[in-house]
């Protein structure tokens, strides 16, 4: 009887221990489930910020590529206002020589005519036709040969443009600062 219950009390020990062991099995994967819970919820708030992430990048690679495209265009307008610069400096510099042979004309022209004032009761003696000299248009003042306004031709008028878009107001806003720049005489 003795060993009979000891074979039942090895038993209730032994059922006990299984019983413990399977509560305890049961608790860990509890635990395991909470926790394999928790970290997918982490994994997918981690993929949603990932995700705000590459939409902020890709916005902001949209937008340095616009300015990219900007910049560009902005380079092209610079040098395209360079070039007509430098065209309105040769053209001054054309004027400028202009009005320098003009007055050096002038002042030989000067230095050559008659000191004597014609008698306005006479009539000029008739030069015959083969000796005459070629005409030479009567001579402006100085003011008016050196005037840069006349010694460029005039420019086509075009009609008044607006710029429209933050490009093109760019661009005229540089094209004034030029303009500004540009010695005015």
């Amino acid at each position: 009887m003795v060993q009979t219950e000891r074979e039942t009390g090895a038993l209730r020990g032994q059922f006990a221990r299984q019983v413990a062991v399977q509560a305890s099995a049961a608790a860990q994967a509890e635990s395991a489930r909470a926790q394999a819970e928790q970290l997918s919820r982490k994994l997918a708030a981690a993929r949603a910020e990932v995700r705000r992430y590459q939409t902020r990048m890709f916005a902001f690679e949209r937008t340095l590529l616009a300015l990219k495209h900007d910049n560009a265009e902005l380079e092209a307008a610079c040098e395209q206002a360079w070039e007509q610069l430098e065209q309105a400096n040769a053209r001054a510099e054309k004027a400028e020589a202009a009005c320098r042979r003009a007055e050096a004309a002038l002042a030989a022209m000067r230095k050559t005519a008659p000191e004597t004032p014609a008698q306005p009761d006479t009539a000029p003696e008739a030069v015959p036709q083969c000796e005459a000299a070629p005409e030479q248009p009567a001579p402006e003042t100085e003011e008016s040969l050196c005037a840069p306004e006349q010694a460029l031709p005039p420019e086509p008028a075009q009609p008044a443009w607006q710029p429209e878009t933050r490009l093109e107001q760019m661009a005229a806003e540089l094209m004034g600062w030029f303009d500004a720049m540009m010695p005015q005489e």
